[in-house]
């Protein structure tokens, strides 16, 4: 979205610091992907970078699901309605390179996928919470004085599924997804359902 060290803005200066706000009913907590490509930027350990989903609260306490990066333990992070799974990756592996996010919800379970040059990585969740949904997703990061995500591009947010059931997310296909657009290539080869 934005190519900087800092949040920019695109009108008049007053967008919040490190928090992009992408807002639509047609968002379905049941049947939902986000893909997209990231580029963490991450300078120092204290750092949290990840998106959330559902509704945004200053302690975070009514998010639906998150996932993301937190350097300060090495860890990749899935949360989701309350129960969270992590794990321990090199984060040489992540920082400052390109990988791609996918981000699945499909009815009481939560996936998510991180993929790279060196890292090839999957958490899961299951959940029977029920947190407030209302269609929200954000792309942030930031610390107590520091507001820093780093870039993101060719970000997909649709179905994981068909109206029929059948899924569309494929592991077959999310490795389609990343080797069409691995270097980024001016004629995306990708099939699209």
């Amino acid at each position: 979205f934005e190519e900087a060290p800092f949040a920019t803005s695109f009108v008049d200066g007053n967008r919040p610091k490190g928090r992009l706000q992408l807002v639509n009913d047609m968002f379905d907590k049941n049947n939902l992907v986000i893909a997209q490509w990231v580029k963490h930027i991450v300078d120092t350990t204290i750092m949290w970078s990840g998106t959330e989903v559902g509704s945004w609260s200053a302690d975070n306490s009514l998010f639906y699901a998150t996932f993301g990066l937190r350097p300060s333990n090495n860890q990749i992070i899935l949360r989701y309605n309350g129960t969270s799974n992590t794990k321990v990756v090199s984060i040489d592996d992540i920082v400052k390179k390109w990988v791609l996010e996918i981000f699945i919800l499909d009815g009481q379970m939560a996936t998510y996928k991180i993929i790279g040059d060196n890292i090839n990585e999957t958490l899961t969740a299951i959940t029977t919470e029920d947190r407030p949904f209302e269609g929200r997703i954000y792309i942030y990061s930031h610390t107590k004085t520091t507001h820093n995500f780093g870039l993101v591009a060719n970000q997909y947010v649709g179905k994981y599924r068909k109206p029929n059931g059948d899924i569309i997310w494929t592991d077959d296909y999310i490795r389609e997804v990343y080797e069409a657009q691995i270097p980024f290539p001016v004629s995306n080869k990708l099939s699209i359902y």
